[in-house]
């Protein structure tokens, strides 16, 4: 039987003081094994995301991993929605087609929540990468009419 995991702050300060490149590794396959547990497919997902955008940082990792597992879940939802729909068949009775249209409503209203946590998930990495700072350019266009000859078809 394995020995059960020490808690309480020596437990905390051995974890801090191991040599940074154990605790990144570690911290890793956590991750990686909380987003595996969502789904296979969330983890994926994470991982391409994470290379795609080139993930630098431990917080834009765990965004990384958070957004993916709020994609996943939201999309499959949407698909639970979509089963829900199809078992609405014109010839089924109609208390049966009403429980199948509220199941999809709410299997839409879910999948809303989730895919909007991820859109906010990437806005997030965005802030956290320009360091919250929005860029405007404002530029003066002006518009005449010299060395241009106009003309009426008549």
């Amino acid at each position: 039987m394995a020995p059960a995991p020490e808690f309480g702050p020596d437990a905390f300060q051995k974890a801090v003081q191991q040599p940074p490149d154990m605790l990144a590794a570690e911290a890793s396959e956590q991750r990686m094994m909380l987003t595996a547990a969502v789904s296979n497919p969330a983890l994926t997902l994470a991982l391409e995301m994470g290379e795609s955008i080139g993930a630098q940082t431990t917080m834009e990792r765990n965004l990384v991993h958070q957004i993916a597992a709020m994609q996943a879940v939201g999309m499959e939802m949407l698909a639970k929605a979509r089963r829900f729909m199809a078992l609405m068949t014109p010839g089924a009775p109609e208390e049966r087609q009403q429980m199948q249209s509220i199941e999809a409503v709410r299997m839409v209203r879910g999948a809303t929540r989730a895919l909007e946590c991820s859109q906010r998930g990437m806005l997030t990495v965005e802030r956290l990468r320009n360091g919250g700072r929005q860029t405007v350019t404002v530029q003066y266009i002006t518009v005449g009419m010299a060395g241009r000859r106009w003309s009426r078809a008549r």
